[in-house]
């Protein structure tokens, strides 16, 4: 069964900063979350983001959906922090 997609409105600062994110240097898994992210911003599907990057449609839908309080501790979270 297809899953519905959830719309993601970013605010203009928060754009900006999840590409500062993707312009600094952070590990990989932090900039793939903050693509994820903006990608899902722009309407596209899981699918078509794990197409696009090259990763599983689990790892899209893994990815934390970001809070306007909580963005950039969302997108550090460790992948084992999101399971406890």
């Amino acid at each position: 069964m297809a899953q519905a997609r959830r719309s993601l409105t970013l605010t203009q600062a928060e754009r900006k900063g999840l590409l500062r994110v993707l312009r600094s240097q952070t590990e990989a898994g932090v900039a793939l979350r903050a693509t994820i992210v903006l990608l899902s911003a722009q309407g596209l599907s899981a699918a078509s983001i794990s197409r696009a990057l090259g990763v599983t449609p689990r790892t899209v839908h893994g990815c934390p959906v970001p809070t306007r309080n909580s963005m950039a501790a969302s997108l550090g979270a460790s992948r084992r922090a999101r399971r406890a």
